[in-house]
């Protein structure tokens, strides 16, 4: 079974479970002595999941049917077994639910009532919003930009299992913002810059000032549904560059300071 945030995984999400699971089946009776001892029975058994569902079953390497989604040994010596997932391959982010090692007992005849073991393998995902605005008190907004402006600013998303992503303001200015849905659980970090090369993508005359709500990291959980994903704000404030000038009016009669005598001339 493959669950997603334990729930049935679906197409968007088939890709993080999808993944060939291998389990070794051993008996309790062993051959040999001491440390040397090993189970007297031992089964390799694969089974493939494709879609979120069995797609081909392997019992030491021949294809067997599946049976009701079970891998179903046959002609095994009475006794107990022990079965075991080996989860040192599995995929990024999937872990097994509950404990491994499980116990069964095969008895005599027993075709009717066959004993089985289910293992669970699950992977939680979460969503993460990317939200950009502009400060309260900022002397430009979107609006102001030009085009070659809003290419410039741009962003890039990083987080677990090498994921990064890359966008400008321009791709999301319709909205305000970029979602990501089923990301692997972690934290995720944005980081905000101006693409200098850009021919026309400064701003002239005005002072850039970039701040994160809380964080520019924010971690993705499982709880963090697609209505109300994890959010990093990135705010940015433009303030008109300015400076001051002087102005000094100096009167004069014949060339000099002019006098109680003239000035009502000046």
């Amino acid at each position: 079974i493959v669950t997603v945030n334990g729930e049935a995984a679906d197409a968007a999400n088939y890709e993080k479970v999808d993944d060939t699971y291998t389990f070794t089946v051993e008996s309790d009776k062993k051959v040999g002595e001491g440390a040397a001892a090993t189970a007297e029975t031992r089964k390799t058994v694969t089974i493939k999941i494709t879609n979120g569902a069995v797609a081909e079953i392997k019992i030491d390497g021949t294809t067997v049917d599946a049976e009701d989604g079970y891998a179903v040994i046959r002609n095994l010596p009475v006794g107990w077994y022990t079965i075991t997932e080996d989860t040192s391959n599995l995929k990024y982010g999937v872990g097994l639910v509950g404990v491994n090692g499980k116990r069964v007992e095969v008895t005599k005849g027993n075709e009717n009532n066959i004993p089985g073991r289910e293992f669970t393998n699950n992977v939680d995902v979460g969503s993460l919003k990317v939200t950009k605005a502009f400060g309260e008190n900022s002397a430009l907004t979107g609006g102001d930009l030009t085009a070659e402006q809003k290419r410039a600013i741009t962003f890039d998303v990083t987080g677990p299992n090498n994921f990064s992503d890359h966008f400008t303001y321009e791709d999301i200015e319709a909205v305000g913002y970029k979602q990501y849905n089923n990301l692997y659980t972690g934290d995720y970090s944005v980081v905000e810059t101006i693409n200098t090369e850009i021919e026309g993508g400064a701003v002239a005359d005005y002072t850039l000032s970039t701040t994160y709500d809380v964080s520019s990291t924010a971690t993705v959980a499982k709880t963090s549904t697609e209505e109300n994903p994890a959010n990093i704000t990135v705010t940015n404030t433009y303030t008109r560059d300015v400076g001051a000038l002087k102005i000094k009016k100096i009167v004069t009669v014949n060339g000099e300071a002019a006098d109680a005598a003239n000035y009502e001339k000046v």
